[in-house]
């Protein structure tokens, strides 16, 4: 009983000088607790010999966790305040299959108006993988959520290592200078909102489909975006705000990948179109 009150006093002093910022006394998260073992998950589809086809997911120390879920207490409710209706993932009492209800909605006013429309499903390369660690943390601060908060954050992401797991071997240790973990519990909402900023331009945009007054545009689960217009030249502007935004953010929109869908009306054909995903226009 001594052994097991001694160490539960020892982690309680640890997470206390990992959460207790100052001037005088820094946040200090050993890198031992941030040390991750990625594990490479096939994703059923291609072939098992090309690495294109994993995706990595870390399992991190369980006082690691804990920080994040310290910090997850003030972080969380913050972003959902601010957060784009438009953000349908990763979201408590909020179920992903919303906005499937949305795309059936926008479905029904088409086809009852015998009009047609058209959704362009965006896939972004390695989402979580590139994210910027000191362009997230600006979108954090301006969050205005408590210093504390912040630097707890800030400290998770410096001088990151991990290590991978492969047929019950491991690798050397190797340092992590960007993305979130694929794993970790902050890591959803960090990369929404990573992503925030583009779905508030479309939110604030009157291009795309509408029901009645309302302007629905864009849905998203986290890193995955589908757009809706009834002009195909209208989509091709809600693209390139994609693309641009992906090009300010250093991450990468596969045009292998994204899918544009003209949804018709079979009495009223449409003329078939091009559609631009990357900046050589192609």
């Amino acid at each position: 009983m001594n052994v097991l009150l001694t160490m539960l006093l020892s982690i309680c002093t640890l997470f206390v000088l990992c959460v207790d910022s100052g001037d005088n006394n820094p946040n200090l998260i050993p890198e031992i607790i941030k040390l991750g073992l990625l594990s490479p998950i096939f994703k059923n589809k291609g072939s098992k010999n090309d690495s294109k086809n994993y995706r990595g997911i870390v399992v991190l120390p369980i006082l690691c966790k804990i920080i994040e879920y310290i910090a997850r207490i003030d972080f969380r409710p913050i972003l959902l305040e601010k957060q784009s209706p438009l953000q349908r993932g990763f979201t408590p009492n909020t179920s992903p299959l919303n906005a499937a209800i949305i795309f059936e909605e926008i479905y029904r006013e088409y086809t009852d108006c015998n009009s047609p429309f058209y959704i362009a499903l965006l896939d972004a390369k390695s989402a979580f993988d590139v994210v910027i660690i000191n362009m997230l943390m600006r979108k954090i601060f301006l969050l205005d959520i408590e210093p504390a908060t912040w630097s707890i954050i800030d400290e998770l992401h410096k001088n990151t290592s991990c290590s991978i797991k492969w047929k019950n071997q491991l690798s050397q240790e190797f340092k992590v200078y960007q993305g979130v973990k694929q794993g970790g519990l902050l890591s959803a909402d960090l990369y929404k909102l990573y992503i925030e900023d583009l779905l508030s331009l479309y939110e604030n945009s009157t291009l795309g489909c509408k029901i009645g007054n309302i302007n629905i545009n864009a849905v998203a689960c986290a890193d995955d975006i589908a757009l809706l217009s009834d002009n195909p030249y209208d989509l091709q502007i809600l693209v390139n705000h994609a693309l641009q935004y992906s090009q300010l953010h250093y991450y990468t929109l596969q045009p292998q990948k994204s899918v544009i869908i003209q949804v018709e009306n079979k009495a009223k054909k449409t003329a078939n179109h091009n559609w631009n995903f990357n900046r050589d226009n192609k």
